[in-house]
C-alpha cells in the first residue's frame, strides 16, 4: 500500500517499495494498492487528469519498478470509472472507488472481485444496480462510522464514555443547584443575635505595611473588637519593627526563607506552626482576605474543622499579573479570573466592597451569597487634629492663594501614575490658580516617577512625601483642597472615602470602585481616561472656590456612611447569617 497524498516522501517510499518487492520475489502473486492512478486513461485528458493521475516522472519510475519485479496487478481508485489494461506484463486496474459506499444515487455500488488460484488470477468488475433505500442507507452509514470509531482505537471509546459521564455529572449538578435558587426563608437568620463571635482572619499583607487591604482589615478588626467579638489575625512577619496588640490577637507567620515578591513577604504556608496554632483557637467563623497564600491556607484549615468561611474580594488580581515573571498577559488575566471564581465558589459568603464589584463576581460565575459591604474608615484619625495643626501643615506646602492637591496610593504600575503626572502637567499650563500636589505613598515606581516629574519641570508642583502613618495621612487630607486620582484597578478605592472624610472632593478617572463612591458633580468629578479631560476637571475645581466648597460638604456627608463602627455592624450581621445558614445545612445533612 502506497501513500499518494503527498504527505509521505516518495523518495523514501521508492526505497521501501523496492526492498519489499525484493523480499516478496518468491511469492507467486504480488499486488500493489494506491489512490492516484499510475497509468493514464485515454478518455481523460487535460486539466481534470491531474486530480486522478500521478505525475509523469513518478509514473515512469513506478511502472519500471512494477515490470522489473513482475508485479501481478496494481489497483488504484483514481479515476471515477472502472478500467483494466495490461502493460509490460502488469495489470493496471482502476476501481473507480470500488469497495466503498457511493452516496451519489446516480451511481450504483461497484466492486472489483479478484479470484486468486493456483491456475492464475482473475479480475472482474461487479455492478450492483439495485440500491438500498435511503433510510437503510443512512442507518448503515451511521453504523459504519460508529463501528469504525470504536474499532480503530479503544481510546476513542473511553473518551466518549468519559465525556458522556462528565455531561451527566454536569446536568446533575445543575439540577441540584436549582434547589438553592432562593434563600431558605424558614431559617431564622437572627437566631444568634447578641452572642459574641470568635472570628479568625487570614491575610497576605497587614501592618506595618501601609495599604488599602491592611488598613481595611485593621479597621474591621477594631470595629468588631469594640462590639465585643474576639478576633484573631494570621498575617506575615515583616522585617520592620511593629508593636502588635499584647493580647496575641495578631499571629505572625514565618516567611519562606525570607523571600519577598515585589517587597511583599512570602509566607511559608507549609509551616506546621500555622495549623497547630489555628487548631488551638476557639473559632466560630473564618474570614479570608486573599484567594491564595495564607487565604488558601485558611480555607483548607477551615474546611478540615468544618467551619464556615467568608471571603472579602479586595483586589482586582488581573491588574496585578504584570508582577508574575511569565509571558502572556491574556492567559495570566484569564488565570486570575478563574482563580477568583473557583476560590469564591468554595466559600460560604463573599463580601464585595462595591456594587460594581458584586456585578463582576456575578458575571464571573460566583454562585454563593454576595453582600456589598464597603471597607470602613476611622473617623477618630481626623478628630485628633486641631484647626491650628492642620493650618500649620498647609502652610508648609502652599502660600495664601494657592490650592493644595493630594493623591495617596502605592507608587506602582497599576495605579496609573504616569497618567496622573501628565494630567497635572496639563492642568498647571491651563489653570489660573497656582497649586501644589502632594503624592503620598511609596513603592517600586518612585525613582522612575520622580525622574519623570523632573523631566517635565514639575518638581515645584508635585512633591513626593513618601509613606506616612494613617493619622498623618488624615491630617494631610484635612489640609488639602481636593483629591486627585487616576487608578483604574480599584475594587473600592478606600482612599477616595478617606479623602472625603477630610473634606476633599475627588477628581478621578471613571472606573470600578470610583463609580460607586464618587457621584459626579456632587462630591467630585469623574471623567473618561483622557489626560486632557482629567486636566480640565482639575482646572474646573481650582478656579471655582464656591463649587469646591459645596463639594467638600457633600464629601464629608458621603464619608460619614463609611465609619468603621457602621461597617463592622454590617459585617457582623453577615457573619451571623452565614453561621445560621451553614448550621442549618449541617443539621439537614445529619
Amino acid at each position: 500500500f502506497l501513500d499518494s497524498t503527498g504527505h509521505t516522501s516518495w523518495k523514501w517510499q521508492m526505497r521501501w517499495l523496492r526492498r519489499e518487492l525484493a523480499l516478496a520475489a518468491d511469492s507467486r502473486y504480488r499486488f500493489v494498492f494506491l489512490h492516484h492512478a499510475p497509468l493514464a486513461l485515454s478518455r481523460y485528458q487535460g486539466d481534470r487528469d491531474r486530480i486522478f493521475l500521478l505525475g509523469q516522472d513518478l509514473r515512469r519510475q513506478l511502472q519500471s519498478l512494477f515490470a522489473s519485479f513482475g508485479v501481478t496487478a496494481v489497483f488504484s481508485a483514481g479515476y471515477p470509472i472502472y478500467d483494466q489494461q495490461k502493460k509490460d506484463g502488469v495489470w493496471y486496474v482502476t476501481s473507480g472507488g470500488g469497495g466503498g459506499l457511493h452516496l451519489d444515487p446516480r451511481n450504483p455500488y461497484q466492486l472489483v472481485k479478484v479470484r486468486v488460484a493456483d491456475s492464475g488470477v482473475r479480475i472482474e468488475n461487479l455492478h450492483v444496480p439495485v440500491r438500498t433505500g435511503l433510510l437503510r442507507e443512512k442507518i448503515e452509514t451511521i453504523k459504519l462510522v460508529i463501528h469504525s470509531f470504536f474499532y480503530v482505537n479503544a481510546f476513542n471509546a473511553l473518551l466518549v464514555l468519559t465525556l458522556i459521564s462528565l455531561a451527566a455529572l454536569r446536568i446533575s449538578i445543575l439540577i441540584s443547584r436549582q434547589e438553592r435558587l432562593y434563600r431558605d426563608f424558614s431559617i431564622d437568620e437572627h437566631a444568634l443575635d447578641g452572642q459574641p463571635l470568635a472570628v479568625t482572619m487570614f491575610t497576605n499583607n497587614y501592618l506595618p505595611f501601609i495599604g488599602g487591604v491592611p488598613l481595611s482589615i485593621e479597621r474591621l478588626y477594631r470595629g468588631l473588637m469594640r462590639r465585643g467579638h474576639r478576633v484573631r489575625i494570621f498575617a506575615p512577619a515583616y522585617r520592620q519593627p511593629w508593636h502588635d496588640p499584647e493580647d496575641n490577637s495578631v499571629i505572625r507567620c514565618p516567611t519562606l526563607g525570607g523571600l519577598r515578591l515585589n517587597r511583599f513577604p512570602l509566607v511559608n504556608v507549609f509551616a506546621p506552626r500555622i495549623g497547630r496554632l489555628f487548631r488551638r483557637l476557639d473559632t466560630d467563623l473564618v474570614h479570608l482576605h486573599h484567594p491564595f497564600g495564607l487565604g488558601a491556607k485558611g480555607l483548607r484549615l477551615a474546611r478540615r474543622q468544618g467551619l464556615p468561611v467568608v471571603f472579602t474580594y479586595h483586589t482586582r488580581l488581573e491588574r496585578y499579573t504584570h508582577y508574575i515573571p511569565l509571558p502572556g498577559a491574556p492567559l495570566k488575566n484569564m488565570a486570575a479570573h478563574l482563580l477568583i471564581r473557583r476560590f469564591a465558589n468554595r466559600c460560604d459568603a463573599i463580601i464585595a466592597p462595591t456594587g460594581s464589584t458584586e456585578e463582576y463576581l456575578r458575571n464571573l460565575g460566583v454562585r454563593g451569597v454576595i453582600e456589598t459591604i464597603p471597607s470602613g474608615i476611622s473617623m477618630d484619625e481626623y478628630l485628633i487634629w486641631s484647626d491650628r495643626e492642620v493650618e500649620e501643615l498647609r502652610r508648609q506646602y502652599v502660600r495664601p492663594g494657592q490650592r493644595l492637591l493630594i493623591s495617596v496610593c502605592r507608587l506602582a504600575r497599576e495605579k496609573n501614575l504616569d497618567f496622573l503626572i501628565d494630567g497635572l502637567h496639563k492642568a498647571a499650563q491651563r489653570a489660573r490658580t497656582p497649586f501644589m500636589c502632594l503624592l503620598v505613598g511609596d513603592g517600586p515606581e518612585r525613582d522612575r516617577l520622580e525622574a519623570r516629574v523632573r523631566e517635565l519641570g514639575l518638581e515645584h508642583t508635585i512633591l513626593f512625601c513618601g509613606a506616612l502613618p494613617p493619622t498623618e495621612v488624615a491630617r494631610h487630607y484635612l489640609a488639602a483642597d481636593f483629591f486627585v486620582f487616576a487608578s483604574t484597578s480599584e475594587t473600592q478605592g478606600m482612599v477616595l472615602v478617606e479623602a472625603m472624610a477630610g473634606g476633599c472632593p475627588v477628581v478621578a478617572v471613571r472606573a470600578s470602585g470610583v463609580h460607586d463612591v464618587v457621584k459626579n458633580g456632587v462630591n467630585g468629578l469623574t471623567v473618561a481616561e483622557s489626560t486632557s479631560d482629567w486636566a480640565e476637571a482639575v482646572v474646573a475645581l481650582l478656579d471655582d472656590p464656591e463649587r469646591l466648597a459645596a463639594m467638600a460638604t457633600a464629601s464629608r456627608a458621603t464619608a460619614a456612611e463609611y465609619a468603621e463602627e457602621k461597617i463592622a455592624r454590617r459585617v457582623e450581621k453577615l457573619y451571623r447569617r452565614v453561621l445560621v445558614i451553614t448550621g442549618s445545612h449541617s443539621l439537614n445533612k445529619g
